[in-house]
């Protein structure tokens, strides 16, 4: 019986991974987001600061041999038409090491209040200023420095969430900490958005693990998550 249940499951995760896959070779950046829909949530962040819109509430990240893509959603809207202004940032630590790149457990002299700091090597960023783009960049982050190194990646919004796509050949100023973005590696991955609104309030999250190429399987009514290494350990 034992056996013959890790052959379900086994079988049954194989299934899902290769759902998941099949779905991400067809996302398509276009403000639409029902591809992302068997793709599980990476990172849950609470409701916690004071403006209506923009406040992040969960974060979705989808990497293949040559890309990686993320889908954010927020509470209110994501991308309004109003008069304040908007930065969401997706924080990369890509040689998952806490000695190289920005330390997200402060920014300009403050805590941040993170758990779990990262060691931030790059991070995407998607302005927003009077309802118009106001930097779409890529930031490589080293030694306290904060170098634009690429520009106006795909990107799109509707409703309470943005998606976007970022080459790794956009990433070149990112080889000289390593080999980085090869499948199986693992990759940190956090986020904060600032805005005018508040005093500049920020809104910052906790970091998830993230292993390029591998998607993650999800169990049906919000079991624990399982991966193929999870169940050859079962045997």
């Amino acid at each position: 019986m034992r056996k013959s249940s890790i052959f379900s499951a086994t079988i049954f995760v194989l299934v899902i991974i290769s759902t998941l896959s099949a779905t991400a070779e067809t996302i398509t950046i276009d403000g639409n987001f029902d591809d992302w829909k068997a793709i599980p949530t990476l990172i849950k962040d609470p409701d916690d600061i004071g403006e209506n819109n923009g406040d992040i509430k969960e974060i979705k990240a989808f990497s293949t041999a040559d890309t990686i893509y993320f889908m954010m959603s927020v509470y209110g809207t994501a991308a309004p038409k109003d008069a304040q202004r908007y930065y969401y940032h997706i924080l990369i630590d890509a040689d998952n090491n806490k000695k190289t790149g920005f330390d997200n457990s402060v920014y300009e002299g403050n805590p941040t209040g993170v758990k779990s700091s990262i060691g931030v090597d790059f991070y995407a960023q998607i302005g927003r200023k009077n309802g118009a783009d106001d930097g779409i960049t890529v930031n490589f982050l080293t030694a306290g420095s904060d170098d634009e190194v690429a520009k106006d990646f795909k990107w799109a919004f509707g409703g309470d969430s943005i998606e976007m796509a970022i080459p790794y050949k956009m990433l070149i100023a990112l080889q000289n900490i390593g080999d980085i973005f090869k499948v199986n590696q693992t990759v940190m991955i956090a986020a904060y958005q600032e805005g005018n609104a508040n005093d500049w309030e920020v809104d910052w999250t906790e970091s998830a693990a993230h292993i390029v190429g591998v998607p993650s399987a999800v169990m049906p009514a919000d079991k624990l998550s399982a991966t193929w290494a999870m169940i050859k350990q079962t045997e």
